[in-house]
């Protein structure tokens, strides 16, 4: 996996082996300025249904991966796209994309999208009593959130 990401230009910054030794269950990577997390699950299946998830999103919603890619950039230049330290992940701000594409009337450009997404996000999304679940890209209240 990691050899892949190499041949394609990306940077590995970090990596952690998985328990069984054979693969790695986190990888860092750094492409053009932008950092990008992957985590992996031993045998795949959560792993496999998260990409299957993340493919039907992207299927229904083309224009959100641009989107995405633009978020991570602005967020990587304010260094807040590390999730340990409080940032956001690749996969969580998929999820909020995708709610917003699902929200919008019609996203069929990037920059409407975009502005859409930090009209939603910066300025009517609860966060003190709502999260995004991870499942459904969907908003929830706080108390129905998954741990």
């Amino acid at each position: 996996v990691v050899t892949s990401f190499v041949n394609k230009g990306f940077t590995v910054k970090g990596c952690v082996p998985s328990p069984s030794g054979v693969g790695v269950s986190y990888i860092h990577l750094e492409c053009q300025g932008v950092n990008i997390n992957l985590s992996f699950s031993e045998g795949g299946s959560l792993a496999r249904q998260s990409v299957q998830m993340v493919r039907k999103w992207l299927a229904e919603f083309p224009v959100a991966a641009n989107v995405v890619i633009a978020l991570r950039s602005m967020l990587s230049q304010a260094k807040y796209d590390q999730p340990g330290v409080g940032g956001l992940s690749s996969y969580c701000l998929l999820c909020m994309v995708i709610h917003t594409c699902r929200a919008t009337p019609q996203p069929h450009s990037a920059d409407t999208l975009l502005f859409a997404f930090l009209h939603l996000f910066g300025q009517k999304f609860d966060y003190a009593t709502h999260s995004i679940n991870p499942n459904l890209a969907t908003p929830v209240p706080k108390a129905d959130a998954s741990p």
